[in-house]
């Protein structure tokens, strides 16, 4: 498939039964091209919204101030804020449901509300206040540790991890990065 006016991208795979769906679009921020590819077998679909926004309530999770602040402060620490901010930055994924759904899981919490970790209330019915929220959800308190909560319920709760918070980092690299988190959750709950 050619990408812009000087790349040509090639997918080998040797599964017979493969869907390759793909978009693009630019980034004016960072003035990059942006090509996002999914392999998928044939026929599959999308979870709705309501189908997200169902799984997330189902999860084992209760926000815990202390044990989602060590959480995330690890995150934050390993990753890096501008890594964050890049991975929250809407692209038109899948993993963009995901993230807006549990941050209105996460309001469904305090009445409608998240709180940033600088005090800052947002209401998440309102479309300007959730956007607001987006904008901030690695310093929304209690939202990293709901993504990790999320991730626990994947085959591979690292890549689920990953996928929704360093996408641009290998599995490789972002290993150590989750490990790393779940011992602050652990050792809180211990």
């Amino acid at each position: 498939m050619q990408v812009g006016e000087d790349a040509i991208l090639r997918i080998g795979t040797d599964s017979p039964d493969v869907e390759v769906r793909s978009r693009q679009s630019f980034d004016a921020v960072q003035s990059q091209y942006v090509y996002v590819f999914d392999i998928l077998a044939p026929g599959t679909t999308a979870p709705s919204d309501a189908q997200i926004g169902a799984r997330l309530d189902g999860l084992p999770f209760t926000p815990n101030a202390g044990c989602d602040d060590r959480y995330a402060g690890v995150l934050r620490e390993k990753l890096g804020d501008a890594e964050l901010s890049d991975a929250f930055r809407p692209s038109g994924e899948l993993a963009d449901i995901y993230r807006r759904e549990a941050m209105l899981r996460l309001g469904r919490f305090h009445e409608g509300t998240v709180q940033t970790d600088s005090g800052e209330t947002l209401r998440t019915g309102s479309s300007l206040e959730l956007a607001l929220a987006m904008q901030s959800a690695p310093r929304v308190r209690g939202y990293l540790a709901l993504l990790g909560a999320l991730a626990r319920t994947e085959p591979t709760p690292s890549d689920g991890l990953r996928s929704l918070i360093a996408p641009a980092k290998s599995p490789a690299d972002f290993a150590p990065v989750f490990d790393a988190a779940e011992a602050a959750r652990s050792d809180c709950h211990r």
